[in-house]
């Protein structure tokens, strides 16, 4: 298959991605690995762009493995896995790229290629201009359907008669086209407001009808959104005042700037352009921290830490930000608490317009800088930036002043960072593998990337974990064939189904995760996934109680029922009136809202409806057990993380009690001491300000006492309820069931779970202009490119026995 002249003539794909990474200073050196199964995996960014799309691309390829290694691959190698992987082709050619094929390359031999979509930049969540505009909106909507509810509400009786009338004048017309016998002479509806009265002929009467129809249906409509927009107002309030507190208090240094374009930009992480040699590895997606991203966790490539990474800003929150929002990496204080600004190095600018600048390492960096009032003023005109940002190049002989549009690229450490899915996965009905679903050609980044390399595509992503998983397990056999068979290098063990009724019933995999990851995690974990499972019963319940309300008088309108009765039997009779001569005899719409509340608690009263009543009360009463056991669940096992922490907060509110003691007994001792004979005694300014800092001491002491105090009585008051009951402990045990199907079914081993494989992976990463890009796909599916069906081994098809 390998042609000599086709690379002299057209470069292949592989040659093209060489001469990028060849052309690339950060990655001018790197090769390319040849051994068999040994994955280059390039990302390419998008040079033009750092957006909130899928825009990139990742190029995955590898070399065939000679026939004599057959055998050996066989036995190193799950056929489960193999057949998954092979079972993922078909999907693959559903996906925009179209899976994988083979690339014969003049220079360095024949390789298998795979294309993928992905996103190499971070998200952006919703803005809050985003959630206000969009909350502004639903109120604009919502006053124009009160509005219009008002306006035609007045109308619908008539609006209504009339229709109708217009519906039999016309069924009546075309009636008396197909008699002879003429039916009686129907009556014509009358003109309404804006709308003229029909002759009798059909055109007018359609028109008539359409008219009539029209309005009724905007009332409708405008109902339907005075029932529906107060819950969408409340919920972006809701959203808004949640990412309010997220990025305020949660976020601690790398809060956004409220009026900036993202929630998350601030400090976003990015991977730089480069090879980072052997720095992922086969391991699970959020599963670090202290648990509450656990019931989230997939496989992914990991990285845990990149110390040239880079972090984005904008201009005009570095501008603005506190001091405390900057935190230390731009600020420093000295032994005066005088802040200045460190200089950080700058990779990239991103102007308002134009095109991106990007810089090498050390050639240019950024520069924060205090303003100073205007000649005369003690202070900054109220809303003036109380900084500028500076471009500096040239060792300072160059400085160039920032517009506050613009965003800054600069270097920072990346933690945790990954190439993993950008999307939810849920397990197959049978627990043994994940489903998914294909890509949607408008979807956003948002929240799936900090510094992460993202696949959108659920097929894809597939497609790339399975392959790293043949890949690694080769190259470790390869290295050591004693791992082969070994228990480390087992996959994860999953007992089946969803149940698991008693201890005895968990298996190893199970049993891994609770040894690996520690109670206090999984009781986090667990509590996280509880509250979030609630979410379901809990807005269930809202729906059966708002059904149940719309039977029955609720407290509320019985309430303003009697009220309206006892006003009304007031002013029913003369005799009523005289005595009661201060009250007021109802108005129209208080009349009309007696009337409907009247109509509203007699069609509670029918047989029907208290039957309906009877059920709705009974599946209320269901589902809040169904809500309340997870709550409980979610309570039970935050109380036992909580039994965890205690007791190491309690030593440090100890250790500080202590040390406020001492250093009250140090300042009162010298009060209170005798001076020696010959010296002089504590001067009166002397004394009082050791009195000052005694009194500020003693308050410390105070709080600290106080902090003590409120840790005791909570431990004591958590101890009455300490252990897990049997509902809690189950829940536990099917939950670690859960995760361990989850990590199965992407082939974890054991060795993976507690990071003590060896074999890691190389990533590099490269850029291109969006022409080159989409001449790259162009290449990929060049004619000469055929698909690849699915072997590893040259001259023949995967068949696996054992692994």
């Amino acid at each position: 298959m390998v042609q000599e002249s086709r690379c002299l003539k057209e470069p292949c794909l592989v040659c093209v991605l060489r001469k990028t990474v060849e052309d690339t200073a950060a990655t001018k050196d790197v090769k390319f690995a040849t051994a068999p199964l040994q994955l280059n995996i390039v990302g390419v960014r998008s040079e033009d762009s750092l957006s909130n799309r899928f825009d990139d691309l990742m190029v995955v390829f590898f070399q065939l493995l000679p026939p004599e290694s057959g055998p050996a691959f066989t036995k190193a190698l799950e056929a489960e896995l193999l057949e998954d992987m092979k079972g993922r082709l078909p999907e693959l050619k559903k996906t925009p790229q179209g899976g994988f094929r083979y690339v014969a390359c003049s220079q360095q031999g024949l390789w298998v290629v795979g294309l993928f979509t992905l996103s190499t930049d971070p998200g952006f969540e919703d803005s809050p201009e985003a959630l206000e505009e969009q909350k502004a909106k639903y109120e604009e909507q919502l006053k124009t359907a009160d509005e219009t509810v008002k306006k035609l509400s007045q109308q619908e009786a008539a609006l209504t008669r009339e229709h109708e009338k217009a519906k039999s004048a016309r069924a009546a017309l075309l009636a008396k086209r197909k008699k002879s016998a003429p039916p009686p002479k129907p009556e014509l509806p009358g003109a309404l407001e804006g709308i003229e009265a029909p002759t009798m002929d059909a055109t007018s009467l359609r028109t008539y009808i359409q008219s009539v129809k029209k309005r009724l249906d905007e009332l409708a409509a405008a109902r339907k959104v005075q029932e529906t927009h107060p819950g969408l107002i409340q919920d972006k309030q809701k959203a808004l005042d949640a990412k309010t507190y997220e990025n305020e208090v949660k976020k601690g240094n790398m809060p956004t700037f409220q009026r900036h374009k993202g929630w998350v930009e601030q400090g976003r992480a990015i991977v730089p352009v480069g090879h980072h040699a052997g720095a992922y590895r086969f391991y699970l997606h959020k599963a670090g921290g202290n648990g509450e991203t656990f019931p989230r966790a997939t496989v992914a490539l990991t990285v845990p830490f990149i110390e040239k990474g880079m972090r984005i800003y904008s201009v005009k929150y570095l501008c603005t930000a506190t001091h405390k929002k900057l935190g230390t990496d731009f600020v420093k204080e000295d032994g005066k608490k005088n802040a200045f600004y460190l200089p950080r190095e700058l990779r990239q600018l991103w102007p308002d317009a134009g095109a991106v600048q990007r810089y090498a390492p050390g050639v240019a960096t950024l520069e924060l800088v205090d303003k100073e009032p205007p000649e005369g003023q003690k202070s900054l005109p109220a809303g003036t930036p109380p900084r500028e940002v500076f471009l500096v190049e040239d060792g300072g002989k160059k400085r160039t002043l920032l517009a506050l549009e613009a965003r800054v690229v600069v270097t920072d450490a990346v933690n945790g960072t990954n190439i993993h899915r950008a999307h939810n996965v849920s397990l197959s009905d049978d627990r043994t593998k994940l489903d998914g679903y294909a890509a949607r050609p408008d979807a956003e980044v948002n929240a799936w990337s900090e510094g992460c390399q993202t696949f959108t595509d659920f097929f894809e992503f597939n497609a790339f974990i399975r392959l790293s998983a043949i890949s690694k397990r080769w190259r470790c056999a390869s290295k050591n064939p004693m791992c082969i068979g070994a228990d480390a290098c087992m996959r994860l063990v999953a007992g089946p189904g969803r149940t698991v009724e008693k201890e005895a019933d968990m298996q190893r995999g199970e049993k891994e995760l609770l040894a690996r990851f520690k109670e206090p995690y999984i009781h986090r974990a667990m509590a996280v996934d509880c509250r979030k499972d609630a979410e379901g019963p809990g807005a269930k319940l809202e729906k059966l109680r708002k059904d149940r309300d719309a039977l029955v008088l609720t407290s509320e309108e019985q309430a303003q029922f009697d009220a309206l009765e006892a006003r009304k039997a007031q002013t029913a009779t003369a005799q009523a009136r005289a005595a009661n001569p201060k009250a007021q005899p109802l108005s129209k719409k208080e009349e009309g809202v007696l009337s409907s509340l009247a109509s509203k608690r007699e069609k509670s009263l029918t047989p029907e409806t208290v039957a309906e009543i009877q059920k709705l009360d009974a599946s209320i009463q269901e589902v809040t057990a169904q809500r309340q056991a997870l709550v409980d669940c979610a309570l039970d096992a935050e109380n036992e993380v909580r039994l965890f922490e205690l007791p190491t907060e309690l030593a440090r509110a100890t250790s500080q009690v202590n040390e406020a003691q001492s250093d009250v007994n140090s300042l009162q001792a010298r009060l209170d001491a005798v001076p020696e004979k010959g010296k002089k005694p504590l001067s009166p300014k002397a004394r009082e300000r050791l009195e000052s800092r005694l009194k500020e001491k003693k308050e410390d002491l105070e709080e600290a006492q106080a902090r003590k105090q409120a840790l005791e009585e909570e431990q004591a008051e958590r101890e009455k309820t300490r252990g897990l009951d049997e509902a809690t402990l189950r829940r536990r045990r099917e939950f670690l069931r859960e995760r361990a199907q989850f990590f199965r079914a992407d082939f974890l081993r054991n060795c993976d779970l507690y990071g003590t494989c060896k074999v890691d992976f190389d990533y590099t990463l490269v850029e291109m202009a969006g022409p080159r890009l989409e001449e790259l796909k162009r290449q990929f599916k060049d004619d000469a490119n055929k698909p690849w069906p699915g072997g590893f081994v040259m001259g023949q098809e995967p068949v696996a026995q054992g692994g």
